[in-house]
């Protein structure tokens, strides 16, 4: 939600300087479809298509205005250093690299894989995409947990890999459907019960082996 207001306070700003067109940009954008928003805003305010790449490229590599919801750094500040953990995320890596950077979680955790920069580039749920992720901190899938709200990005693609799986059902993939054949081994509803749900689920993996 962050990045889409701040790339639409963005394109406010180029539209206005530019001479396109009026300054309520934001508004369209949120009206229309998310893979046509752009097309959209043309039309509505009748700018010459041709700026579609202008206001792409502005949209995309604004500097983003993020802050790291305070739950979510708490659970990484509560299991650094204790835990080896892993950040996996879509979208294009030129623009996921700067969310990471306003965001400042390269510091809370041991390594985060930009996902289309790995296997065929088309990011989770490829299973090389969590390969790449576990090979960096050296843990393998049966002693790993992955936690994400995708079910199948996530879930399936995480469980596909061999990790044990914690789904997180809140945001705006709380009502989605479980992949088929991809349950997760837990479900949450926040991610400041993660740590002690996870703790368990290998708790449980390592008596089962025994």
């Amino acid at each position: 939600m962050w990045w889409r207001r701040g790339g639409a306070a963005a394109l406010v700003i180029w539209v206005t300087t530019a001479g396109c067109g009026p300054g309520r940009v934001e508004r369209a954008a949120r009206q229309g479809r998310r893979s046509t928003a752009f097309q959209e805003m043309c039309e509505t305010w009748q700018l010459d298509h041709t700026i579609l790449p202008s206001l792409l490229a502005t949209y995309r590599e604004h500097r983003p205005c993020l802050r790291l919801p305070r739950i979510a750094r708490a659970v990484l500040e509560a299991v650094h250093g204790t835990w080896r953990t892993a950040i996996v995320t879509n979208g294009p890596p030129d623009v996921q690299a700067r969310k990471v950077e306003a965001l400042g979680v390269s510091a809370l955790v041991d390594v985060v894989v930009l996902a289309e920069s790995c296997g065929t580039g088309r990011g989770k749920p490829e299973r090389a995409v969590f390969m790449q992720a576990l090979d960096a901190v050296g843990v393998r899938p049966r002693h790993a947990v992955m936690v994400g709200d995708d079910p199948w990005c996530d879930v399936a693609g995480a469980r596909a890999a061999g990790l044990q799986t914690i789904r997180v059902r809140r945001g705006r993939l709380r009502g989605a459907a479980d992949a088929t054949g991809a349950a997760p081994d837990a479900v949450v509803t926040t991610l400041a019960v993660v740590p002690a749900v996870a703790e368990r689920l290998f708790q449980e993996r390592l008596r089962d082996a025994d």
